[in-house]
């Protein structure tokens, strides 16, 4: 949802298909998978967020975790608008613009550890690459947690 006073939503991502996330995030939640787990792009900065059949009760429990990577190239929205997303969306976890790269997801049977990592400066061909964050989801918990 976007920040604001009235209800806007951002079309090109999960609020454009609100019919299709609704029936995915029910049909998460009524056949409880283990580790359900959504990887998604194409916003142009990292995000970590909890899915929930109903975003609007911030008490409804997360049903599966979203981790979405940045690009290398494009550059993102400002910082300061994802401030105000994430201030209006509380099951946004993490939100960061200011850095571009990518993410690394480790699976084990016990956990998956998501890596935003992070370029310095997308100009150069042998940038730095360091880890901005990372988040643990827990086999069976559904929910991202610092690392």
């Amino acid at each position: 949802r976007k920040p604001g006073p009235e209800r806007q939503f951002w079309s090109d991502g999960w609020d454009g298909y609100p019919a299709a996330r609704a029936r995915l995030l029910r049909a998460i939640a009524e056949r409880k998978p283990s580790n359900p787990l959504v990887i998604g792009g194409d916003v142009h900065f990292n995000c970590v967020a909890d899915l929930k059949v109903d975003f609007d009760n911030p008490d409804a429990a997360a049903v599966a975790t979203e981790f979405c990577g940045t690009s290398i190239t494009s550059q993102g929205p400002a910082q300061t608008r994802l401030n105000a997303l994430r201030s209006e969306n509380p099951h946004v976890r993490f939100a960061h613009s200011e850095k571009r790269g990518y993410v690394v997801i480790n699976l084990s049977e016990g956990r998956c550890l998501a890596q935003l990592r992070v370029i310095d400066n997308e100009k150069e061909a042998s940038t730095p690459v360091s880890t901005l964050a990372a988040f643990i989801v827990e086999n069976g918990l559904a929910g991202a947690e610092a690392a």
